[in-house]
């Protein structure tokens, strides 16, 4: 019932911003003496996205931390624009040992690729920078929980329709998991 109860309640005030961190925090400190998570999971709250673009060859990078996108090559991003980071919880044990490598998207004829970028936080924690294809450990820390912010660099070697957006649903990209 706590579980169902959390995930209601992280729901109707995900919209909420920085105030959605600190509730979960909070009510995560409060019930983590009491819930014992039977399985850690993954759970998504934003798909990176880029949102429209121009279409045209090049690359640009998004920031995870300032949601600002830049770093441009070409014109495939619109310019002085921001973008979604891609943010995901997994939620595990306190105190345990989160095995975790964010995978780079390469071009598989759709002339896209992509390289993660972005820090996993744990709350109370120095932030952890990531690291594309490598694999990281990182401690949950009283919480239990890992938040990863991601963004990246987007390139296109071929031209695409005017207009296009670009939504990268990585749940392929994140391969991870609780070690003993």
């Amino acid at each position: 019932m706590f579980l169902f109860f959390f995930d209601k309640t992280f729901t109707s005030l995900y919209g909420e911003g920085m105030y959605v961190n600190k509730l979960i925090t909070m009510v995560v400190l409060f019930l983590s003496p009491i819930v014992a998570f039977s399985a850690p999971y993954l759970s998504v709250l934003d798909d990176i996205s880029f949102g429209e673009l121009l279409g045209k060859n090049g690359s640009c990078e998004l920031d995870a931390t300032t949601n600002i996108i830049g770093n441009q090559t070409g014109s495939l991003c619109l310019y002085n624009k921001t973008g979604t980071p891609g943010r995901y919880l997994i939620v595990s044990s306190p105190d345990k040992i989160i095995r975790i490598r964010m995978n780079t998207k390469t071009n598989s004829g759709d002339g896209i690729t992509f390289i993660p970028s972005g820090v996993y936080r744990v709350t109370g924690e120095v932030d952890v920078a990531i690291v594309a294809n490598q694999y990281q450990n990182i401690d949950t820390g009283t919480t239990g929980i890992l938040e990863v912010k991601l963004g990246g660099v987007l390139a296109a070697q071929i031209e695409l329709s005017l207009a296009s957006t670009f939504t990268f649903t990585n749940m392929t990209g994140i391969d991870w998991n609780e070690l003993p």
